[in-house]
């Protein structure tokens, strides 16, 4: 089951399709490897036609879903550099430059903010079946909501 995550990146970005592939040979694999059943019902490993679609629909639906996750999240991070370095000018220009222990309080503060909400992720303590549970949700929105006050608190300096 060996892979490159690189090339498998480099494929989301920029190939779906073949990432779709090597999603559907890995699931695959992997389910010979660690099922019993699918290695008894298949003994040559060779599946069946309609099996194959099933999982490539899967993996290409999963597939869509990264990437918009992917990409969205790379549009928000430009969006909220451009307003943070914007602000921070802002700063500067009513407040004149930053002294140094501000800025240091404010990347501190960011990067604690954003270590909280990865130590704080919870995951798979409340995973249901769907992923989307009211407490998935919850604990969703607090990290997103952790890490854009931490990011935000991080980068203000920079333009300030």
């Amino acid at each position: 089951m060996k892979f490159s995550p690189t090339v498998a990146v480099f494929y989301l970005i920029f190939s779906p399709s073949r990432f779709v592939k090597m999603a559907v040979d890995y699931s695959a694999k992997r389910e010979f490897e660690q099922n019993e059943q699918w290695r008894a019902t298949y003994p040559e490993k060779v599946l069946p036609q309609e099996k194959i679609d099933h999982m490539t629909n899967r993996e290409r639906n999963r597939t869509t879903e990264l990437r918009k996750a992917l990409f969205s999240s790379v549009l928000a991070i430009v969006i909220s550099l451009f307003i943070d370095f914007g602000l921070g000018k802002y700063l500067h220009f009513v407040a004149g430059p930053a002294q140094q222990n501000i800025n240091n309080a404010l990347q501190i503060a960011g990067a604690v903010i954003i270590l909280g909400a990865t130590l704080n992720e919870i995951g798979w303590k409340i995973q249901s079946w769907s992923g989307e549970s009211f407490p998935e949700i919850i604990n969703r929105q607090i990290c997103k909501i952790s890490y854009i006050i931490g990011t935000f608190l991080f980068i203000i300096p920079v333009g300030w």
